[in-house]
């Protein structure tokens, strides 16, 4: 909690700056959700 500027503790604060951090977060913590993407 001593790191509130870490994303992955905090996931809503790249998503209030509207950062592409938010973005491959997502794939990487759902890499079945990716892979089905892709195979589609």
């Amino acid at each position: 909690m001593s790191r509130p500027a870490v994303p992955k503790a905090n996931p809503e604060a790249p998503l209030r700056e509207g950062s592409p951090v938010s973005r491959p977060a997502i794939p990487k913590a759902n890499p079945e959700a990716l892979l089905r993407a892709v195979l589609q």
